[in-house]
């Protein structure tokens, strides 16, 4: 048998492996910690006979020495060396030590003030029973007798889920319970994390921090209405306005329907991932760079997500950049290097793969940026628009960004540039940057992290695949790296302060639900509701662009993918709140509310959500676009208005409107008196919201 292959390593055994884990996905559910508070509670609903004896022991042993349950369980009496100031046990297999080296393990006595939270204490009780040789947790029959057979350790979870179900403790408990417990309460009394490294066994900080915070790193007519930054009320005084309707088929589902938070995990780009089926004719990185803008559209808002940039050489077509992301006077030229046969080189091999191809990324970027601004044939491809051309060439980029694929961090050379044409260019790993777009979600977000991540030592600049840390240090520090030294220090800083990392997740979390439903009204803006002319009038009909044309459906987008996050989510509550407040008030009609945001100074939004009656038809909605944006716009002095509805979750109505004629001054009196006595609030927008 020695001489055969593995099995596993067969490559159809690895695409199965793959293709298994895109459906039934590779996300860790975390299980909730036993923490030392929660033990107490255990243990004094624990009888005193042999059964409570064990328990004891073993989540005592368990939790001061941060054990596997496959490593609490293998223990035997020999290896075990007491003293009088505690105990040595050796672990002679682990999770993480392939080769068997093992290794020692000191669990330290308590005080006799805290005897009855002392392991050594517990385990030395429990080996008067057990003996002096075999295995050291053993189970019982089912007349409750000692047997000499060992505990699995699948039994691990099981009691201490018996054992809190019997001292009434909610939570999830698992055999990791106990390891991730020991973490947590190391993390609140500021235990560095190499300390609690030589527990855990665990090589990467990274890991760590994981243990200690969830990781970010896996859209009745009433009069009046209190929104965001003021409140508005229909009249039927009109100036000179265009107007442009836009109607999408919503199709949302009951996750993005009802706004709920998601759970931020982090998105891992790797083999599980890898392979393209083999009937689709694309090579692997062909097909991650489909992939990679396929996840990164919905965010930064597909319209302005262009691949392949290209120019006319000699009479040649050559591709420049991998993605080029726009907006307004804003761009990231994204250069992208993926493997083809991920997994297969060895890590050293890997890591000089990927210091070779970041510098092949590095002048391919440096050669696209000497295009700026220089005459000549510029294209784009677009999966929904074809063929976009740029008649003024390839547009000022803001930031260049080399991403590669690498699953561990890799420190790469010296001699990469951090700048060429005075654009900044930034050093990534793939799944780094997918973590980036998924949570930043903004190219003035991604522009603002970027430029204050410029300002880190170099020697940080040229490592990637360890990107988390840093964009949590950033969240930490409401989006700065105030105080950052080094990675390492970073990491620390992390762990000492996992509480205030907590909360600002969370409050990113709360940010991220509202801004998802202002996201998908921008995606959904692509494509025209199929029947969107049904029942409509002449007037109302007139309003909308001939089919084909774009221009005012790109000027919507454009909006919205031009907000800073904090924006969208401001404008996302604004929205969630006025279909809340229709249906509480019965579900029929229309309730609205408007709000401005300070990037947009000559702009008011205007959300609604509709609900269809025979005596308040889509037609009569519509009518209504027109003097209720005239209104807003000669109320709060704006230019344009952009009116979005929500018709109870069948489709979004969707309004442009400019002014094109000053309003008269008896026209801005009859809105002072209409608006003007009208309550308005205020939500002040923060990176993270306090």
């Amino acid at each position: 048998m020695a001489s055969l292959e593995t099995p596993t390593d067969h490559p159809l055994v690895r695409r199965m492996l793959r293709r298994y884990a895109r459906t039934r996905g590779t996300a860790a559910k975390k299980k909730d910690a036993l923490t030392i508070d929660r033990l107490t509670t255990l243990f004094l609903a624990m009888a005193d006979d042999l059964a409570a004896l064990r328990d004891r022991a073993l989540m005592l042993l368990g939790y001061a020495g941060a054990f596997r349950r496959a490593e609490l369980v293998a223990l035997n009496v020999e290896d075990l060396r007491f003293s009088a100031k505690g105990c040595t046990a050796w672990i002679a297999r682990a999770k993480n030590d392939p080769r068997r080296a093992g290794r020692e393990l000191y669990v330290p006595r308590l005080p006799s003030e805290r005897g009855d939270l002392c392991a050594v204490a517990a385990l030395e009780r429990w080996l008067a029973v057990v003996g002096t040789d075999g295995p050291v947790f053993r189970t019982f029959d089912l007349r409750g007798l000692l047997t000499a057979n060992r505990v699995d350790p699948s039994d691990v979870a099981r009691i201490l889920r018996r054992r809190a179900a019997a001292a009434g403790v909610a939570g999830d408990f698992a055999g990791h319970s106990l390891r991730r417990g020991f973490i947590t309460n190391a993390a609140k009394k500021k235990i560095s994390i190499e300390s609690i490294k030589r527990v855990t066994g665990q090589r990467s900080s990274a890991v760590v921090i994981g243990y200690v915070a969830p990781r970010l790193w896996t859209t009745t007519l009433r009069c009046s209405r209190s929104s965001a930054n003021g409140v508005v009320a229909i009249c039927c005084t009109i100036a000179t306005i265009e107007f442009a309707y836009f109607t999408t088929e919503s199709q949302r589902s009951a996750k993005i329907k009802n706004a709920t938070p998601r759970n931020c995990t982090s998105t891992r780009y790797d083999s599980s991932m890898s392979a393209p089926t083999s009937d689709t004719g694309l090579s692997r990185t062909r097909w991650a760079e489909l992939h990679v803008e396929g996840f990164v559209a919905p965010a930064f808002i597909s319209e302005f997500v262009f691949r392949s940039p290209q120019i006319l050489d000699r009479g040649c077509e050559r591709e420049v950049a991998d993605l080029l992301i726009t907006r307004g006077d804003q761009a990231l030229l994204i250069s992208q290097k993926c493997q083809e046969a991920p997994g297969t080189r060895a890590p050293e091999k890997a890591k000089a793969w990927a210091r070779k191809q970041a510098g092949g990324a590095a002048s391919q970027l440096k050669g696209a940026l000497r295009r700026v601004g220089r005459e000549g044939e510029v294209w784009c491809d677009h999966p929904r628009r074809g063929r976009v051309p740029f008649p003024e060439g390839l547009p000022p980029i803001t930031h260049a960004i080399a991403t590669v694929e690498v699953f561990e961090p890799t420190v790469l050379g010296d001699d990469l540039p951090l700048e060429s044409q005075g654009t900044p260019i930034t050093y990534v790993s793939v799944s780094d940057f997918l973590n980036l777009s998924r949570q930043l979600r903004t190219v003035p977000e991604v522009v603002r992290y970027l430029d204050a991540r410029r300002f880190l030592p170099e020697s940080e600049l040229r490592v990637i695949g360890a990107e988390q840390s840093l964009f949590l240090y950033y969240l930490l520090f409401d989006g700065t790296f105030a105080g950052f030294t080094s990675c390492a220090d970073a990491q620390q800083v992390l762990i000492e302060r996992s509480d205030e990392l907590q909360a600002a997740m969370a409050a990113k979390a709360e940010r991220d639900r509202f801004s998802l439903l202002i996201e998908h009204v921008a995606d959904q803006l692509a494509e025209r509701h199929p029947q969107y002319q049904d029942s409509l009038s002449a007037t109302v009909f007139d309003n909308y662009e001939p089919v084909g044309e774009r221009r005012a459906y790109l000027q919507m987008q454009e909006i919205i993918a031009g907000m800073k996050l904090a924006e969208r989510a401001a404008l996302g509550y604004v929205f969630r709140g006025a279909i809340e407040e229709r249906k509480a008030k019965g579900g029929l009609g229309l309730t609205f509310a408007a709000a401005q945001v300070s990037s947009q100074s000559d702009l008011v939004f205007i959300f609604g959500s509709f609900g269809e009656s025979p005596a308040f038809s889509r037609d009569k909605l519509l009518s209504t676009f027109h003097p209720l944006s005239n209104d807003a716009m000669m109320h709060y002095e704006r230019s344009r208005c952009l009116i979005i509805v929500d018709r109870d979750g069948q489709s979004y109505e969707v309004g442009l409107a400019l002014l094109t004629s000053p309003p008269s001054s008896e026209l801005k009196r009859i809105n002072s008196k209409i608006f003007g006595p009208l309550k308005t609030s205020a939500r002040d927008l923060y990176f993270r919201p306090t």
